[in-house]
Parts: structure tokens; sequence; C-alpha cells
């Protein structure tokens, strides 16, 4: 009977987690607001994590973070032991910590030096993009094994995968 309920900080969790994307929208959306400087068509999100208003977006980020490793641990709790995938909490943990190196590394500007700092955004930036999108990927597909989110695999797997396909194709 126990596994038909969800347990009781499962809504709590979700609605986490939910937040956090949800925050990370508004935050980068209104970065192009407050941001005159920047031409949003042009820059990069990583351009409005340095300067006036950064803070506000360093936040979001970890917020993100924060619901990238909720999303992770709540499936793996969430589906039943032969439907769980070992990997994909792993995965969105490694996108969760790449998402916080990405808003503390400051970025490359326009004709700015060369630092490690910029080195080190540029790679953990890509990481946390592929590693959330095959999470995701990797996640919906394992739903298929557990019919209790069996009905939710087709919607969730197209998702995931035109995640993951815009991801490669940006």
């Amino acid at each position: 009977m126990s596994r038909l309920l969800p347990p009781p900080h499962s809504t709590l969790v979700a609605n986490t987690s939910l937040a956090g994307v949800g925050a990370f929208f508004v935050a980068a959306v209104a970065m192009h607001a407050v941001r005159p400087d920047l031409q949003w068509m042009l820059a990069p999100l990583s351009f409005y994590l340095v300067g006036e208003h950064a803070g506000w977006l360093k936040a979001a980020y970890v917020a993100l973070a924060i619901a990238l490793m909720l999303v992770g641990v709540q499936f793996r709790h969430a589906l039943r032991p032969g439907a769980r995938s070992d990997l994909a909490p792993w995965l969105f943990g490694t996108a969760s910590l790449a998402v916080v190196v990405t808003a503390f590394a400051d970025t490359q500007l326009p004709g700015g030096p060369k630092t490690t700092e910029a080195f080190v955004h540029m790679v953990a930036a890509p990481i946390a993009f592929l590693t959330v999108s095959f999470a995701m990927l990797l996640q919906s597909w394992h739903m298929r094994m557990d019919p209790a989110w069996r009905h939710r695999f087709a919607v969730a797997f197209a998702l995931a995968l035109a995640c993951f396909a815009s991801l490669w194709v940006h």
C-alpha cells in the first residue's frame, strides 16, 4: 500500500524543484530588461552573470542547481527498484554542480582577458547542459518500466529528446 501513496514530503520536494526552475526562468527573462547594456538577442546568458544585477542571476542559478539535484533524488525514490536508473541521479547531481560552477566562474567578456576562471566557466556550462539533457533522457526512458509512471513516459521522453536535440543543434 505504501508504494501506491507518495511519501508526504514528495509534493514539497516537487514544488521546491518547480519553484527553482521557475525562479531561474523569471530571473533569466528579467535580466534582459534590467541590463540594457547587453543586446538580448546576441549576448549569452553568461554575460549577465558579470556586472550589475549579476547577484540575482547567480542566486537563480543556485535555485536551478537545487532543483536539478532534487529531481534526481526524488525520481530515484519515486520509481520501483527495477525501474530506477542508477546513473540518472548522478547525472542530475553533476549538472547541479556544473550549474553552480558556471554561475560563479566569471565568463570571458568580448575583448576581455583569457583567464583560468573563464576557461572553467567555458567547460562547466556545456557539462551542465549535456549531463542534464542526458539525465532527462535516461530518467524518462526508465519511466516506461514502472507501472505508476508508464503513462507519463511518452510525453516525458519526447520533451527530453527535444531538449537534448535542441542543445546539440545550439
